[in-house]
């Protein structure tokens, strides 16, 4: 099992970095909490993200085979997501979770100023609820379809 969710982590981080210019042309930023939600303190996060996007790992796949059963799914199909996090400057670290329908794709912790860019795998030919969430305040909650 840790050999497959690093091969995905691998496999997704390339994929991302791939799209990280588009994905930031695209990008919806969020600082607050989603519609009708409230909060005492507005978390100091700022949070984007990018499109879904289709990633074509099939020669990544053809150089190391034996990722081709570690993606889980077709290769060539490959939904993903970027996104960015920044930590605002007057804030201390703070800590952030990214899930996608309930399943832990990362956490972190995000210093003052501080900017993570990353990117996850979601299942295809589906909705998809991501939420980023620090510690249980909800900062994004967004579904998005998948169609690769």
């Amino acid at each position: 099992m840790g050999l497959r969710r690093t091969a995905a982590v691998a496999i997704t981080t390339l994929a991302a970095l791939a799209a990280v210019p588009a994905a930031q042309a695209a990008s919806a930023g969020s600082g607050a909490p989603p519609s009708g939600g409230t909060a005492a303190d507005p978390v100091p996060l700022s949070i984007e993200l990018g499109e879904v996007r289709c990633q074509d790992l099939s020669g990544i796949v053809a150089t190391l085979p034996w990722l081709d059963t570690q993606i889980g799914q077709d290769g060539s199909r490959v939904p993903t997501v970027q996104f960015t996090i920044r930590g605002t400057r007057d804030a201390e670290s703070v800590p952030y979770t990214v899930t996608a329908n309930g399943e832990r794709k990362s956490t972190g912790i995000v210093g003052s100023g501080g900017i993570v860019s990353s990117g996850i795998e979601l299942p295809n030919n589906t909705d998809v609820r991501i939420l980023i969430t620090s510690d249980n305040t909800v900062v994004l909650d967004r579904t998005v379809m998948t169609n690769c």
